[in-house]
């Protein structure tokens, strides 16, 4: 899922299908915005280039995780500095004496020499934009890890002083060779100082256009939700087991189950075995002879899956469940299937 633009200006927008025809974009873009928003990490297939539709809120988890990464990138390669021209009255020499200023100096004040120099600084337009930025960012983000970084990153533009006047400082943005690392935070700059973010790709904007892997993001937010809901009921979720092989001598064919239920926070065994699924399970299949589908589109091997959890993580006691993505053709709790949105 996610926005991509390919080399000859054509935009495509990767939307989870919901319905099976005539899908509303709309109600698809607000299931996929709620699924990122409540998801902190997630890896990103990342293209440049794109032209992105806006909406006024300020930037989720995973996408202000892609700015500080890019940003740590050109901390690493180097903050550019460059010339800034100082005029300044002083009583000593230095410079360039300003002639013209000079002359008209009162006689009170002709001790006092108004000159010119230059300073290499790193206060310059783009450093200030991008502490602005990251300012906000810092402010936006609730994940641990992102707190973190911006705050390691704070220190490197602790010295610099923010942008007051976004609109003259973007237009003092260089595009020199020496500043070829600048250019891929710069559409992400935009984005944040404008609160906004990037969310279907139409009309004109330059920004970035991002694919994300919708199995892990549907995992994830399964996860993130049932934690939630099993907790008030005294139960406690963990992801990514990895202690089973399916053969023991030698031990090879890891097993990792996406999401187990424990009874207690330091139990060994869990209770229920939950795998995540980003397939449309068809409820109503119909064969040609007019039969309805028994398995209902479920594959035969995620039921292999599921009877190799079982025997070795519940030892043949247990639930087992496998979590489909819930659509118009699949609403209805089955016996060990459960849809989810």
């Amino acid at each position: 899922m996610g926005v991509i633009s390919t080399p000859d200006g054509t935009h495509i927008e990767i939307l989870p299908k919901i319905l099976e025809s005539d899908q509303d974009n709309k109600e698809s873009r607000l299931l996929l915005f709620r699924m990122l928003s409540a998801v902190p990490e997630l890896p990103f297939i990342e293209t440049n280039d794109a032209s992105l539709t806006l909406f006024n809120k300020p930037l989720i988890e995973p996408l202000i995780a892609i700015f500080l990464k890019k940003l740590a990138n050109v901390v690493r390669q180097g903050i550019r500095k460059d010339y800034q021209r100082v005029e300044a009255e002083e009583r000593f020499l230095k410079g360039q004496l300003q002639m013209a200023l000079q002359i008209r100096q009162p006689i009170g004040r002709q001790h006092f020499f108004q000159i010119a120099y230059d300073v290499f600084s790193d206060n310059r337009a783009e450093n200030r934009l991008i502490h602005a930025a990251l300012l906000n960012v810092a402010k936006w983000s609730k994940d641990e890890n992102n707190q973190k970084l911006a705050r390691e990153l704070r220190f490197a533009f602790n010295e610099i002083p923010v942008s007051i006047n976004h609109t003259a400082d973007f237009s003092c943005w260089k595009n020199s060779r020496d500043m070829v690392n600048y250019q891929p935070i710069l559409p992400w700059v935009k984005l944040i100082l404008n609160q906004q973010s990037p969310y279907s790709l139409k009309d004109q904007y330059a920004g970035i256009s991002f694919l994300f892997p919708m199995e892990k993001l549907f995992e994830q937010y399964v996860a993130k939700m049932l934690t939630k809901q099993l907790a008030r009921m005294g139960l406690f979720v963990k992801s990514q087991l990895s202690s089973k092989y399916l053969a023991e001598n030698p031990k090879a064919f890891l097993l990792k189950p996406d999401l187990a239920v424990f009874e207690n926070i330091n139990d060994k065994n869990p209770v229920a075995i939950l795998d995540t699924k980003w397939k449309l399970i068809d409820e109503s299949k119909i064969y040609e002879n007019g039969v309805n589908d028994p398995k209902s589109s479920i594959s035969q091997s995620d039921m292999y899956q599921m009877f190799a959890y079982g025997h070795k993580y519940l030892g043949g006691k247990g639930k087992l469940v496998l979590i489909y993505p819930a659509w118009e053709k699949f609403n209805s709790q089955m016996t060990g299937l459960h849809p989810f949105q």
